[in-house]
């Protein structure tokens, strides 16, 4: 299980995914593969039709129906086995030669939930709105409360203006 740590990546490159949990509706095996399953998954305002290499994984692939798990949903549609993936299930185990498992929220949430609901920028924290007078996205710094604090009296300053 000493499986080496890929190459690192910028936090942008890392806010373009976009991880959903998802309900498993069904599965089925593709008939021309000995390996892949076929899941439809609803993401609550969608659904989508993926592919997951796990046949011979489970004793029993009809036990992860019902379950929610996290999925990669803005991957290019990829053809394999005469079948189209819109997706990527996130699981665990396998390749390390553990029995594989679904990574899953730990109490059930709303379809289509984005994991992590916006990342956050390492030193800024979240933009929290834009900035009434800049237009520029208006940061609750994590370090301090002074930038903070300066910037919401400045636009506090613009609406008294109005």
């Amino acid at each position: 299980m000493n499986t080496p740590i890929k190459p690192l990546i910028d936090f942008e490159e890392l806010c373009k995914l976009d991880v959903r949990v998802g309900t498993i509706e069904s599965v089925e095996n593709v008939r021309t593969s000995n390996k892949l399953v076929k899941m439809q998954v609803n993401f609550g305002d969608f659904d989508r039709q993926i592919l997951v290499g796990m046949q011979g994984e489970r004793e029993n692939n009809q036990e992860v129906v019902g379950q929610q798990a996290l999925f990669i949903v803005n991957m290019k549609p990829k053809k394999m086995a005469g079948e189209i993936s819109e997706g990527m299930l996130y699981d665990i185990g396998f390749e390390d030669g553990l029995t594989p498992v679904l990574a899953t929220p730990e109490k059930p949430v709303p379809n289509g939930q984005e994991s992590g609901n916006k990342l956050k920028h390492p030193i800024k924290g979240s933009p929290v709105m834009k900035s009434f007078t800049t237009g520029e996205p208006f940061y609750f710094l994590k370090s301090t409360r002074i930038t903070h604090t300066f910037h919401w009296k400045k636009n506090m300053e613009f609406f008294k203006r109005l």
